[in-house]
């Protein structure tokens, strides 16, 4: 029996948090119903992260300061050979996944970043629109997963998704900033932007790792205003039954898009903010600005003006819809499955 192995780290940790703890968390649960199969997590012992996993599925626990030599050789040790190394990092390069690959394992990476100098067996790219840059490498002997085809969705939200109705007078409206939030978006949110919106019923989501929650209920909680969710693993639920999201510009804006709710996207990292800046351009987000730009006054004061204007809203809403189906898992486990 073939086992999957999956690579990946999360926690309070700035521009990783639990995003990709929940996707490799998707493709898991989602190979878990289909083949009887081993499944294990191989995580740094971040608690927040490895807490989301051990319920679920066998966790095997790395130092927090190993070196990703040192943990290659390890893991070379230790897992089976001929299994599957999926691994969600960043920083793996070519020696790595040799090391690896010397049991005879198939290593599948996920790149959001775009690195031009590694060759897995599969490299998984879900960022919408991405496959320009592809299009200049070469990567031989490498089967590339590329754009929003290969972004996972949980199997059946196409079902629930619906344009919303933004004729009424009060929308409902979801704010989560990721799993972390390290730059604690959130406060500023609050303190900010929420005093505009007017009369609105907002839920802002304390991710599974976010460090201040208890702070963050004590100072804010008795507001009219704001109702804090601390129980909201996995998010696209939440997404379904409110009009508006703001949020980062990482896999949330994504679920946010094709839930069909108008998404507003605040960034915390540069990829975030390259993402959100494209589906701006076509009308599938609104992109208010990078986190850092905020605090220092540079951003599109008109984001006021688009939460008004329902049209605008309507066309977020039914624009974002089309951004992505619920098939990229079943796409990449049958690329998986061609390579037994």
């Amino acid at each position: 029996m073939k086992k999957y192995y999956f690579r990946v780290d999360g926690g309070n940790i700035y521009s990783i948090a639990t995003g990709h703890i929940a996707r490799c968390l998707k493709l898991a649960e989602y190979i878990n119903l289909r083949e009887k199969t081993e499944i294990c997590f191989i995580m740094k012992d971040y608690p927040e992260g490895i807490d989301l996993i051990r319920n679920k599925f066998e966790v095997f626990t790395l130092d927090r300061g190993i070196g990703k030599k040192d943990e290659a050789r390890i893991l070379r040790e230790s897992i089976k050979a001929g299994s599957y190394f999926i691994c969600d990092l960043r920083g793996v390069d070519d020696a790595y996944i040799s090391e690896i690959k010397k049991i005879g394992a198939t290593f599948i990476l996920f790149d959001d970043l775009g690195i031009e100098d590694v060759h897995p067996d599969i490299l998984i790219n879900p960022t919408p629109f991405c496959y320009e840059k592809y299009n200049r490498i070469g990567y031989p002997g490498t089967t590339l997963l590329l754009g929003e085809k290969f972004f996972f969705m949980r199997p059946g939200l196409s079902d629930k998704s619906y344009s919303r109705n933004f004729l009424k007078n009060k929308y409902s409206i979801i704010a989560s900033f990721g799993g972390a939030d390290p730059l604690n978006i959130t406060e500023f949110f609050i303190q900010t932007i929420v005093p505009k919106l007017g009369t609105c019923d907002i839920s802002i989501v304390l991710g599974p790792a976010y460090a201040k929650k208890e702070e963050m209920i004590n100072k804010y909680g008795a507001s009219d205003t704001v109702r804090f969710v601390t129980q909201a693993f996995p998010l696209d639920p939440m997404l379904l039954n409110h009009d508006i999201a703001f949020v980062c510009g990482g896999d949330t804006c994504i679920e946010a898009t094709r839930s069909g709710a108008a998404t507003f996207i605040i960034s915390s990292i540069d990829y975030e903010k390259s993402l959100g800046q494209l589906l701006d351009k076509k009308g599938m987000a609104y992109f208010v600005a990078d986190i850092e730009d905020i605090k220092s006054g540079k951003f599109r004061h008109d984001y006021l003006g688009a939460l008004k204007d329902k049209e605008r809203l309507k066309s977020l809403s039914v624009h974002g819809m089309t951004l992505v189906d619920d098939r990229g898992l079943e796409r990449t486990y049958n690329y998986l499955r061609e390579k037994k």
